[in-house]
Protein backbone atom coordinates (compact mmCIF):
# COMPACT_ATOMS: atom_id res chain seq x y z
CA UNK A 1 0.00 0.00 0.00
CA UNK A 2 1.60 3.29 -1.15
CA UNK A 3 1.14 5.89 1.60
CA UNK A 4 1.09 8.67 -1.04
CA UNK A 5 -2.27 7.39 -2.27
CA UNK A 6 -3.97 6.87 1.11
CA UNK A 7 -7.16 8.77 1.93
CA UNK A 8 -9.15 9.03 5.12
CA UNK A 9 -12.41 7.08 5.10
CA UNK A 10 -13.37 7.21 8.78
CA UNK A 11 -12.52 8.75 12.16
CA UNK A 12 -13.02 6.33 15.02
CA UNK A 13 -14.04 7.23 18.57
CA UNK A 14 -10.98 5.47 20.03
CA UNK A 15 -8.11 3.14 19.21
CA UNK A 16 -10.07 -0.04 19.92
CA UNK A 17 -12.90 1.03 17.59
CA UNK A 18 -10.38 1.97 14.88
CA UNK A 19 -8.63 -1.40 14.95
CA UNK A 20 -11.91 -3.32 15.05
CA UNK A 21 -13.03 -1.55 11.87
CA UNK A 22 -9.56 -1.99 10.33
CA UNK A 23 -9.82 -5.75 10.84
CA UNK A 24 -13.31 -5.82 9.29
CA UNK A 25 -12.13 -3.88 6.24
CA UNK A 26 -9.08 -6.11 5.85
CA UNK A 27 -11.30 -9.20 6.14
CA UNK A 28 -13.25 -7.72 3.21
CA UNK A 29 -10.07 -7.39 1.16
CA UNK A 30 -9.33 -3.70 1.79
CA UNK A 31 -5.86 -3.06 3.22
CA UNK A 32 -6.27 -0.42 5.93
CA UNK A 33 -3.88 1.70 7.97
CA UNK A 34 -4.83 3.32 11.30
CA UNK A 35 -3.25 6.75 11.62
CA UNK A 36 -3.06 8.59 14.94
CA UNK A 37 -3.85 5.68 17.22
CA UNK A 38 -0.76 6.45 19.31
CA UNK A 39 -2.03 9.95 20.11
CA UNK A 40 -4.78 8.70 22.39
CA UNK A 41 -2.27 6.87 24.56
CA UNK A 42 -0.24 10.06 24.88
CA UNK A 43 -3.17 11.92 26.43
CA UNK A 44 -4.34 9.06 28.60
CA UNK A 45 -7.40 8.12 26.55
CA UNK A 46 -9.25 11.31 27.49
CA UNK A 47 -11.69 12.57 24.88
CA UNK A 48 -10.29 15.78 23.39
CA UNK A 49 -12.06 15.90 20.06
CA UNK A 50 -11.98 14.69 16.49
CA UNK A 51 -8.74 16.46 15.70
CA UNK A 52 -6.73 13.57 17.22
CA UNK A 53 -9.23 10.74 16.65
CA UNK A 54 -7.70 7.65 15.02
CA UNK A 55 -8.24 7.75 11.27
CA UNK A 56 -8.80 4.81 8.95
CA UNK A 57 -6.75 5.26 5.80
CA UNK A 58 -7.13 3.22 2.62
CA UNK A 59 -5.90 3.36 -0.95
CA UNK A 60 -7.75 6.07 -2.86
CA UNK A 61 -8.98 3.51 -5.41
CA UNK A 62 -10.74 1.55 -2.62
CA UNK A 63 -12.12 4.52 -0.66
CA UNK A 64 -15.68 4.37 -2.01
CA UNK A 65 -15.93 0.63 -1.36
CA UNK A 66 -14.55 1.08 2.18
CA UNK A 67 -16.97 3.92 2.97
CA UNK A 68 -19.90 1.84 1.70
CA UNK A 69 -18.93 -1.09 3.93
CA UNK A 70 -18.44 1.18 6.95
CA UNK A 71 -21.88 2.72 6.39
CA UNK A 72 -23.46 -0.73 6.14
CA UNK A 73 -21.82 -1.83 9.40
CA UNK A 74 -22.88 1.35 11.22
CA UNK A 75 -26.51 0.91 10.22
CA UNK A 76 -26.60 -2.84 10.83
CA UNK A 77 -28.88 -3.87 13.70
CA UNK A 78 -27.20 -5.42 16.75
CA UNK A 79 -26.58 -9.09 16.08
CA UNK A 80 -25.83 -8.62 12.39
CA UNK A 81 -28.00 -9.49 9.43
CA UNK A 82 -29.81 -12.40 11.04
CA UNK A 83 -33.30 -11.28 12.17
CA UNK A 84 -33.46 -14.18 14.64
CA UNK A 85 -30.89 -13.53 17.39
CA UNK A 86 -31.18 -17.18 18.51
CA UNK A 87 -30.00 -18.22 15.04
CA UNK A 88 -32.98 -20.48 14.45
CA UNK A 89 -34.32 -21.35 11.07
CA UNK A 90 -37.78 -20.87 9.60
CA UNK A 91 -40.81 -21.87 11.63
CA UNK A 92 -42.39 -25.23 10.76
Amino acid sequence: MDEDELVEVYRARDTTHAHLLRMQLEDSGIPTFVEGDQLQGAIGGLPVGWSIAPRLMVDAALADQARELLTQWETMPPGGLDDDPAGGGEAD
